[in-house]
């Protein structure tokens, strides 16, 4: 019960913060947008390396909607440690799926070295669609 209370208010946060959060993409200037993409990836980033577990998959679900325009590079050693140490699957395979929309050659890398060691099945098919992904849109 305690979970499913917790996935309703994540969810209702997502939903909030897309809707207030998120820069728009009107018929503004090039550069506002710009800038307001700069000034949300910024927050991603505080939300990623909170150590809040809310913030942390509130943040990385934002990155995998917004992937092409928001820089979370800063943080990624954050979302690699969730990949690695965190107990619980879903949080771990949303990890993966956050660093390979990074689009950093670098996190993919290091996803096709962490295949061969991983455990769940689950989680290293995970990884081999996301590096399969990643290699197709290049």
């Amino acid at each position: 019960m305690k979970r499913f209370s917790l996935f309703l208010a994540l969810f209702a946060f997502g939903l909030t913060t897309t809707a207030t959060a998120t820069p728009t993409t009107n018929n503004k200037a090039a550069e506002a947008t710009t800038q307001q993409w700069n000034a949300f990836s910024k927050n991603l980033v505080n939300a990623l390396v909170s150590g809040h577990e809310g913030l942390q998959t509130a943040a990385m679900s934002r990155v995998v909607q917004y992937g092409d325009k928001v820089n979370v590079d800063d943080a990624m050693f954050e979302v690699m440690s969730l990949y690695r140490n965190h107990t619980d699957e879903n949080v771990r395979r949303l990890a993966v799926v956050t660093l390979g929309n990074m689009n950093s050659d670098w996190a993919i890398s290091y996803l096709e070295r962490a295949e061969r060691f991983e455990k769940s099945t689950v989680v290293r098919r995970t990884i081999q669609a996301v590096v399969s992904d990643y290699k197709a849109a290049l």
